[in-house]
């Protein structure tokens, strides 16, 4: 029902405002109303810079309203004191700094005059990021401000709810400083290159190309104090084993790698050195950098060496292979160690024990005319599947690549009544070529008897190397065994003994020898990649 009682109220009043002419405004309205000015967006505005930028513009809109906008009007922005900011705005005069004069400029001016047909003006103010922030440098922990306000030198009237703005500015210089704590390199070859790297922060954006100026400043005596604090015992990187550039900064990239070239001339194998850098100064004032010493740790090793990635490698042959689940000898090189390799124990069931007589090479589908049990078709590469003594265990990795061997690794399982991995011992052999001609590919009895007494040694045809006999291989314990590696020793080590594509393992020894069983989770392999800094041959 009220809306019914007031509507022709409201109506009325409107329609009486409206029919009133310009005289009428000035005998409803006070004469203070005829012109009223006011700064569209007042209030308090943060500015967030940094000191790469150039001088940032920004403008105040100045609006003439009121009853009778149309006559002309004078206006002037004030800049503020610090203690009528204070009053204000309710600071304390101690928490807040007034920027400096020479860090902001009025464009057109303070002073504003309105023609009759003219309602808003932009009053440009260009702020110098630079010098605020040399002033915020002299005491940061203060709000640095500039406060303005809206006045009339006429019979303009203001509002006062909208005629002051207080801009709050926070400069952030951009900092260099490096992208590390401390760095671990080494020498692989005779010489060497080391990207170090170095970033900006405190910014977004970087606008400018500089360039940061880097040395090696008192070697000696700085290796000396992080040997102190760290209990540590690094040599002095000579001055002659290396140069390093400096760090080049380009428009748009917040970071920069400068290159550390090492050589081995002068240094001891096997020995480690320390080398102190620093940011000794930039190209630009408009950049601030870190001057911390930060420290890279060079190591000089006889051989360097790299683990190659077992999931390439193949099955190139395995004289007694599972056939169950999770315990094929693919898994051991499967590259986790959740499945692996384990060896036929069990003589139930169609699970036979080897013998000279019996052919139990798993042929493909169009050789099931042989004798093999039909559950071991489709087999990935050459296998067998019978139970054979422990020490008449073999396989073969093909690491698809002739490489000098360095040293082979294994992981053993956590135990899953298994023995914890049963692999005790074994001997490594190598080839450039691997032949294996099973026994339905000849012809006589004697032939075959042999063929079949091969697959224990998967010798024939084959001018294996020896160059490793690794003895008591941990067992582990029901957490399994951790990756555990052993080197090719030195007499072979670098020599065409240990190096190949192929790698024999010829089963030794197993940790439960009367059960004729080995398991392992995952084999490993080290390519040896130089020594005292020379390519490995």
């Amino acid at each position: 029902m009220k809306k019914f009682i007031y509507f022709p109220f409201i109506a009325l009043a409107s329609l009486m405002i409206a029919s009133c002419d310009n005289d009428n405004k000035k005998e409803i309205f006070p004469e203070e109303y005829y012109k009223v000015l006011y700064l569209k967006n007042s209030g308090t505005r943060t500015y967030t810079m940094n000191t790469t930028m150039d001088d940032v513009v920004d403008s105040l809109l100045i609006v003439k309203a009121g009853a009778k906008p149309q006559e002309t009007a004078s206006v002037h922005l004030a800049v503020l004191s610090k203690k009528e900011t204070a009053g204000l705005w309710g600071y304390d005069e101690n928490s807040f700094e007034i920027i400096p004069e020479s860090s902001y400029s009025f464009a057109d001016g303070q002073d504003f005059n309105f023609e009759s047909d003219e309602f808003s003006k932009y009053a440009p103010i260009s702020l110098n990021p630079m010098n605020i922030y040399e002033a915020q440098k002299i005491d940061p922990s203060k709000l640095w401000v500039l406060p303005i306000l809206l006045e009339s030198p006429d019979s303009a009237s203001i509002n006062k709810n909208k005629n002051k703005v207080l801009m709050i500015f926070n400069v952030n210089a951009p900092l260099v400083e490096w992208a590390f704590n401390s760095q671990t390199v080494d020498i692989i070859y005779r010489t060497a290159e080391i990207p170090v790297k170095a970033v900006i922060s405190n910014s977004n954006n970087n606008t400018i190309n500089f360039k940061a100026i880097v040395s090696a400043p008192d070697i000696k005596a700085n290796v000396e104090a992080y040997n102190n604090s760290n209990n540590t015992n690094y040599e002095p990187l000579p001055e002659s084993s290396f140069s390093i550039t400096d760090n080049e900064f380009k428009v748009g990239s917040l970071e920069a790698t400068s290159v550390l070239k090492l050589t081995r001339e002068g240094l001891v194998s096997d020995h480690q050195y320390l080398l102190p850098i620093r940011i000794t100064s930039l190209s630009t004032d408009k950049v601030e950098y870190s001057d911390d010493v930060r420290y890279i740790i060079v190591n000089n090793p006889k051989y360097c060496y790299e683990d190659m990635d077992q999931t390439k490698f193949s099955i190139a042959y395995v004289s007694s292979d599972y056939f169950d689940g999770d315990w094929r000898a693919k898994f051991m090189i499967d590259g986790t160690i959740s499945k692996g390799w384990g060896s036929p124990w069990s003589t139930n069931g169609d699970v036979k024990l080897a013998s000279d007589n019996y052919d139990d090479y798993c042929y493909p589908d169009e050789n099931s005319n042989f004798t093999f049990n039909q559950h071991h078709k489709h087999v990935e590469y050459p296998s067998c599947f019978c139970v054979r003594p422990y020490n008449k265990i073999v396989f073969v990795i093909d690491l698809k690549e002739t490489v000098p061997i360095f040293s082979v690794g294994v992981e053993k399982q956590s135990d899953r009544n298994l023995g914890n991995g049963d692999l005790k011992g074994f001997k490594l052999y190598t080839e450039d070529q691997f032949v294996l001609k099973p026994a339905a590919e000849y012809s006589t009895p004697e032939e075959k008897v042999a063929a079949i007494k091969n697959y224990n040694t998967a010798e024939a045809g084959n001018n294996w190397r020896f160059c490793l006999d690794w003895k008591n291989i941990p067992r582990g314990t029901s957490a399994g065994l951790p990756t555990t590696y052993q080197n090719i020793p030195d007499e072979y080590l670098n020599t065409p003994v240990a190096k190949g594509r192929y790698l024999r393992f010829l089963v030794t020894d197993s940790y439960r020898p009367g059960a004729n069983t080995i398991q392992l989770g995952e084999l490993y392999v080290r390519k040896l990649l130089s020594v005292d800094g020379y390519t490995a041959q």
